[in-house]
C-alpha cells in the first residue's frame, strides 16, 4: 500500500507510523528540512508523485461546494447523491470547453 504526501509532511514520526503499519511512504524531500537522505528514505517515485494532483484537485473542487452540501446532505445517500450531482456538472463542463 502507498501513500502518496507532499513534502510538507515528510517527517520522521509518519514515516515510523507509515512503517509500522506497511504503508511506502511516496514523499518528495523537504527543501526545508536541510538534510541528506537516509538509504532507507531514499524511495521516490515521482511519476506516482505526479497522479496526486488528480486527487487534489478534485478534493478542491469538491471544497468549493461545501456549504451546499453542509446545508442539504443529512443521509449518507443525499451525500453520495449530491457528489454525483457534482461530478456530473464537472463533467458537462468540461465537455462544453472541448
Amino acid at each position: 500500500m502507498f501513500l502518496n504526501a507532499d513534502a510538507g509532511f515528510d517527517g520522521k514520526a509518519l514515516k515510523k507510523l507509515c512503517e509500522t503499519y506497511g504503508i511506502i511512504l511516496n514523499v518528495a524531500a523537504n527543501k526545508r528540512n536541510n538534510r541528506q537522505l537516509d538509504e532507507n528514505e531514499a524511495y521516490f517515485d515521482g511519476l506516482m508523485y505526479k497522479e496526486r494532483y488528480k486527487i487534489e484537485r478534485s478534493n478542491a473542487w469538491m471544497d468549493a461546494y461545501r456549504t451546499f452540501l453542509n446545508r442539504f446532505d443529512t443521509t449518507m445517500l443525499s451525500w453520495q447523491a449530491w457528489h454525483y450531482i457534482f461530478a456530473l456538472n464537472n463533467w458537462i463542463k468540461f465537455l462544453l470547453k472541448v
